[in-house]
């Protein structure tokens, strides 16, 4: 069965969260203490691999204690049938072969109520399955059946439409034993019952219950992701067992041995045994079994997991396949250790097949490098092969923006609870900060996926050097490279960020500044040897320089005036002083006459409808000679990429 969606009501801070959908992975953003963990534990305790259910006095939200009700439904799931449990389903009762899922929801007193899909309350049935129906019906039947079917045609109809309706109803489902191992252990005896009162359930109707209930997958809440230890003195670890006082860390060894195929009891034994050979020769073909499980799930580096013992000290090691070191787990890097617990608990909490359970994951890969987030995330594609994930994050790189669909936003809502939605508009600002982020990472990567790249400061420098090179090709002069895509950064600190980001991506990037302000100096460290280049540097001229001064300060100071609507305050205060760059004597002419601050982009946009609807000829001769000098300059870092 496929999850479609799911709700969770009056559990802790959560009202009634309203029906979310599930994908192969759904993930859950927002604020710390919004609610995001409390609806993973819901979840959680719909169906776990342990004995865990409800808890009334501890999980009722605070402040309605009048409404408490422990028939009350907590976790709320609809799920699909897949076409072959369709059919098992229409062997077991020919009259369910309408159902398309079904809607289970667990109560604070643990019982679960059935209700299948569709929830029409008018049976509509189809020709197809009107006459399987009849056709199984009639197969029961002695005699003659064509008369049977000319003298029973109505009352095999109504029998057929009164066993499709049972269905209709809901059910009551109790399990009868706790859940205290692996769901593949096998399934529970369960107490089956009609939730209408004084009508009880058909034999055939309860079958298909036992079924479906059987298909349920398994829910399991993972939240610090325990690191797992290797290392252990069995006999000491066999004591507390007996003893039942089993530490976490004991609990993660045992885990690990059962996986390999190894018991406690019996390395015990083995230890005290004085053939030393055999017992390596066991424990290497242990440790190849868990390795052959393992080692594919790992992208970043080949390892393969070993077993050493010396007497009752048990080691479990880790060897690079790539460089022969071998490595206690416990050292290895933490990073390697996340991965390598979840994995392993997934793997024994599944027993060992990896599929059909719902996997909630509260905050995974907070201690992961971001290379090793995206293997996550690509682990995560491949384990919702076969299972469902529901987790939560505020890591950008955690969240997948090609599928918007699969995102929701916890938000509090006051005495409502928490709220999970996907308008994303509406979103308070703490809960879209982490989709802000992943937002920009996409546009990066997009934006700046071009072999050669050219970093300018701002979106006017991208304007001003783009309309240059258009109006030097028009001349009959070389523009920019066609190969070249400029990108504003954002700021000359961005700038030299990105140039070095985007090194170990195979990509050239050069960077056109104009040398004002603060962040003039740039490490030499942060940017590749000869591709800082400053407009100052391209004009021939001393000190920094904007791109605005390729024109005239006659010719630029006039645009200015333009661009602000200016005309008898801008004449009265005399010419505009030939200070450099030009866009400093702008921002002070502006201000000596109290007019708006000082907005390059405005005037950038002046600047190129002026251009747009004036003859090449009749532009400044200085702007074409000074923007052929810049130009060179840069196609000159573009030859260098070439030669090399």
């Amino acid at each position: 069965m496929r999850m479609l969606g799911f709700r969770v009501q009056y559990y802790r801070g959560i009202i009634d969260a309203g029906w979310l959908d599930a994908r192969d992975t759904t993930v859950v953003v927002g604020k710390n203490e919004s609610g995001k963990t409390t609806l993973l534990k819901a979840l959680w305790k719909f169906h776990p691999a342990d004995d865990r259910r409800y808890d009334i006095e501890r999980e009722w939200p605070r402040a309605r204690r009048r409404e408490r009700d422990d028939a009350q439904p907590v976790a709320t799931v609809r799920f699909a049938f897949t076409e072959e449990e369709r059919q098992a389903l229409q062997v077991a009762d020919p009259a369910a072969c309408w159902l398309t899922g079904v809607e289970i929801s667990r109560t604070y007193r643990g019982d679960y109520h059935y209700r299948f899909l569709p929830l029409e309350t008018e049976y509509q049935p189809d020709a197809r399955r009107v006459i399987d129906a009849i056709t199984a019906a009639l197969k029961q039947r002695p005699g003659d059946v064509v008369d049977e079917m000319k003298q029973g045609w109505a009352a095999l109809m109504e029998s057929a439409r009164r066993r499709a309706l049972a269905y209709n109803r809901p059910f009551v489902v109790r399990e009868m034993a706790p859940i205290s191992r692996p769901p593949a252990a096998g399934p529970l005896p369960l107490q089956v019952t009609s939730a209408d009162e004084g009508d009880g359930v058909k034999p055939l109707a309860r079958t298909v219950i036992e079924m479906v209930h059987g298909w349920l997958p398994t829910f399991l809440y993972m939240d610090d992701y325990q690191i797992f230890r290797g290392s252990a003195q069995l006999d000491q670890v066999k004591s507390r067992r007996d003893a039942g006082r089993l530490t976490d860390e004991d609990g993660t060894f045992l885990k690990i041995l059962a996986l390999a195929g190894l018991d406690l009891d019996a390395e015990v034994r083995k230890a005290q045994q004085p053939n030393r050979e055999r017992r390596m020769m066991d424990l290497n073909d242990a440790a190849q079994t868990l390795t052959e499980k393992m080692a594919p799930r790992w992208t970043q580096k080949r390892y393969a997991i070993q077993f050493q013992a010396d007497g009752q000290h048990f080691v479990t090691f880790v060897r690079d396949l790539e460089t022969g070191v071998m490595v206690p787990l416990e050292d290895r890097s933490r990073g390697f250790q996340w991965f390598f617990s979840f994995d392993l608990n997934f793997m024994y909490e599944t027993g060992a097949c990896f599929r059909n359970a719902v996997l909630l994951l509260d905050e995974p890969g907070l201690h992961l490098h971001a290379a090793a987030q995206r293997d996550l995330l690509a682990r995560f594609r491949e384990y919702a092969q076969r299972n469902q994930l529901v987790y939560t994050t505020n890591l950008p790189f955690m969240l997948d923006y090609a599928r918007p669909d699969t995102i929701y936003l916890a938000e509090e809502c006051g005495q409502d609870g928490t709220r999970f939605h996907r308008d994303w508009a509406r979103g308070d600002h703490a809960a879209r900060l982490a989709l802000q982020a992943a937002l920009g990472l996409s546009l990066t990567r997009e934006v700046l996926a071009d072999e050669y790249t050219l970093l300018v400061e701002d979106v006017a420098d991208y304007w001003l050097l783009d309309a240059l090179s258009t109006l030097l090709r028009a001349a009959g002069r070389e523009g920019l490279d066609d190969r070249l895509v400029i990108t504003p950064a954002g700021g000359g600190s961005a700038m030299a960020l990105i140039g070095p980001v985007l090194a170990p991506e195979r990509r050239r990037v050069a960077l056109l500044r104009t040398g004002q302000g603060e962040e003039e100096g740039v490490p030499p460290w942060m940017v590749e040897e000869g591709c800082v280049l400053t407009v100052g540097q391209a004009l021939g001229a001393d000190g920094p320089r904007s791109l605005e001064d390729v024109f005239p300060h006659a010719y630029y100071a006039e645009q200015v005036r333009a661009a602000y609507g200016l005309n008898g305050e801008w004449t009265h205060a005399g010419p505009v002083a030939p200070v450099a760059p030009v866009t400093v004597a702008a921002a002070r002419r502006l201000a000596a006459i109290g007019a708006s601050p000082f907005d390059r982009r405005r005037v950038a946009r002046q600047l190129l409808q002026h251009i747009a609807r004036t003859p090449l000829p009749d532009l400044p001769l200085d702007a074409l000679d000074n923007a052929g000098r810049l130009v060179a300059a840069v196609n000159a870092i573009v030859r260098g990429w070439d030669a090399e």
